[in-house]
């Protein structure tokens, strides 16, 4: 399908700008199924049988989107900085466009989906469509529950952040993320990292996505994102929700002092929930109204840029403090700005 050239083009920038390497890991994070095509709706970068990714490949299952066009780009209209595509069953599909670094030419687009918006339909009306296309109910529900259901405002901030990410992708360097940490702390070494993004509008912008999607999968309702100064002593917050706005003016925390700061100078993650064990923090819990909070260093390519403080006041809390998925959206931010 498709002129070969663009398939080529597709082929050699998703390979050169990393996004082999960095597709899979916001499918596990996201957990929502990702592939990309060419502009003629040739495959480049495959998709998966997670997360939905059997809709799309199982010819059983009735989607049939590569079946029943030239082009699966023109199952798709126009939503302003997005395409969105509703399918059988009322799954819905998004498209970001991917342009040549320097270009305002579209090489590709991401594909991310299929995915449940909102809510799942009754069992009656699934099983009615199923009858009526002649598809394997059973295999239908198995793969069903196997789809992410989402609302709009996190759609809305995975494919924001996503989007942020692709446009500032040129010079991505997706690095394997070590499973240990570092001997030595960097602060704003690594040269492909500019820390000055992180002060104009676009940053604040992306700052204020990434703590959004955070507290929704955490489910929590208060937090923010604490970046260092330029000259790597201070923390001062830069996104903030749920925090009062004298907090955040005031806010001023050198490396080492409370727990943020001692989350950079020891480059590890805080969990805390009653009263921790850990003699470093206890003393420095003041708060008596936060039931669960957690403290974890942003990094790019092990060089620390800030933390992220998420926290809830709710007693009978069902927060979810996943450190491994947010250390891994993390990267996801750091490759955005």
């Amino acid at each position: 399908m498709g002129d070969n050239n663009s398939h080529i083009s597709a082929r050699n920038l998703i390979k050169e700008d990393g996004w082999v390497n960095i597709v899979p890991m916001l499918v596990d994070v996201l957990k929502i199924n990702i592939f990309i095509v060419d502009v003629d709706g040739g495959v480049v970068l495959p998709s998966n049988n997670k997360y939905g990714g059997k809709f799309l490949t199982d010819r059983a299952l009735g989607l049939d989107l590569f079946l029943n066009s030239e082009n699966i780009i023109e199952s798709f209209e126009d939503c302003g900085k997005y395409f969105e595509c509703v399918t059988l069953f009322s799954f819905h599909m998004y498209a970001i466009p991917l342009k040549q670094a320097g270009s305002n030419e579209t090489v590709a687009y991401f594909i991310i989906g299929p995915v449940i918006l909102n809510n799942r339909l009754p069992l009656e009306d699934y099983m009615a469509v199923a009858e009526e296309k002649n598809i394997n109910f059973n295999i239908l529900l198995s793969e069903l529950n196997d789809l992410r259901m989402v609302s709009n405002m996190t759609i809305k901030l995975v494919l924001d952040l996503i989007n942020e990410t692709v446009k500032n992708n040129a010079n991505l360097n997706i690095r394997e993320k070590s499973e240990t940490l570092p001997i030595s702390i960097n602060l704003y070494e690594d040269p492909l990292f500019d820390q000055r993004a992180i002060q104009t509008d676009k940053g604040s912008r992306i700052l204020n996505s990434f703590l959004d999607t955070a507290l929704k999968i955490t489910d929590t309702e208060c937090g923010s994102i604490m970046i260092l100064d330029e000259e790597k002593k201070t923390l001062t917050i830069r996104a903030a929700k749920g925090i009062d706005e004298k907090i955040i003016r005031n806010a001023r925390v050198r490396i080492g002092e409370g727990i943020s700061g001692l989350a950079i100078k020891e480059n590890s993650s805080f969990l805390i929930k009653d009263k921790p064990e850990d003699n470093r923090i206890r003393h420095l819990l003041k708060r008596p109204e936060i039931k669960q909070s957690l403290v974890m260093p942003l990094t790019y390519n092990n060089n620390i840029f800030g933390v992220l403080n998420l926290h809830t006041k709710k007693k009978d809390s069902d927060a979810v403090f996943n450190v491994d998925t947010l250390k891994s959206l993390s990267m996801l931010l750091s490759a955005a700005l």
